[in-house]
C-alpha cells in the first residue's frame, strides 16, 4: 500500500510538466514542418516529441527540488522565474535539437558530425527562431503557475480559476455634500473655511 501511495504521488508530481512539454513538443514539431505537406507530423517525430517530453517531465521533478534551480527561492518571485526560465528553457532548447539530431545517428547509422552537419544544411532559420521563442515564452509562463503555486499555495490557485466566484460587493457611495460644499464647489472632503460653519436647524 506503501508503494501504491509513492507512486500515485510521484505520478500527480510529474503529470503536469509531463503534459506541459508533451503539448509544447508537438506544437514545436508543427512549426518546425510548416513548410511540409502534411504539415510534418510523422508518427516517428511524434514519438520523439513524446520521449523527449517524458524525460524533461521526470528530469523537471529532480532539478526543482534541488539547489540549483532554487538559487532565487528567498529572492524577488521574477528573478526565480526568470532563472527556471532560462534552466529548463536550455534543456528544452537542447530536446528539440537532439529530435533532430539522433534520428540520422540511428537510422542511418551516421557519425555524430555528420548528424550535426545534415541538421544544420536543413535548418529553416525562421522557422528554428519562432520555435525556440515559442518554448521560450511557454516555459515562462510555465514557471510563472509554478511559482506563484509554489507561494500562494496550489489549492488556491485551482480555487481562484475554477471555484465558485463570490458576489462583488456594491462600491461606497459618495459622501454627501452639505450646502455650503455644493454652492462653492468644494469637495466633500475638503477643509471648511473658519468663520463660515453653515447653520444648523
Amino acid at each position: 500500500m506503501t508503494v501504491l501511495r509513492v507512486l500515485l504521488r510521484e505520478f500527480r508530481r510529474a503529470l503536469p510538466p509531463t503534459l506541459f512539454f508533451l503539448v509544447t513538443f508537438h506544437i514545436g514539431v508543427l512549426i518546425r514542418h510548416l513548410d511540409e505537406e502534411g504539415y510534418g507530423i510523422t508518427p516517428g517525430r511524434s514519438a520523439m516529441a513524446t520521449i523527449s517530453a517524458l524525460v524533461l517531465g521526470k528530469l523537471y521533478l529532480l532539478l526543482d527540488e534541488r539547489r540549483l534551480a532554487n538559487l532565487f527561492a528567498d529572492r524577488p518571485l521574477i528573478l526565480a522565474v526568470l532563472w527556471k526560465t532560462l534552466l529548463y528553457g536550455s534543456l528544452a532548447s537542447l530536446a528539440i535539437v537532439a529530435e533532430d539530431v539522433l534520428p540520422p545517428l540511428f537510422r542511418e547509422h551516421a557519425s555524430p558530425g555528420a548528424a550535426w552537419r545534415q541538421y544544420t544544411a536543413s535548418i529553416v532559420w525562421p522557422l528554428f527562431w519562432s520555435n525556440h521563442l515559442f518554448m521560450a515564452l511557454t516555459v515562462f509562463a510555465f514557471s510563472t503557475a509554478s511559482e506563484l503555486a509554489r507561494v500562494i499555495g496550489r489549492r488556491q490557485i485551482l480555487a481562484l480559476f475554477f471555484g465558485p466566484r463570490r458576489a462583488g460587493h456594491a462600491p461606497p457611495a459618495a459622501p454627501a455634500r452639505d450646502p455650503f460644499q455644493a454652492s462653492a464647489g468644494i469637495a466633500a472632503d475638503a477643509p471648511r473655511p473658519p468663520g463660515r460653519q453653515p447653520r444648523r436647524p
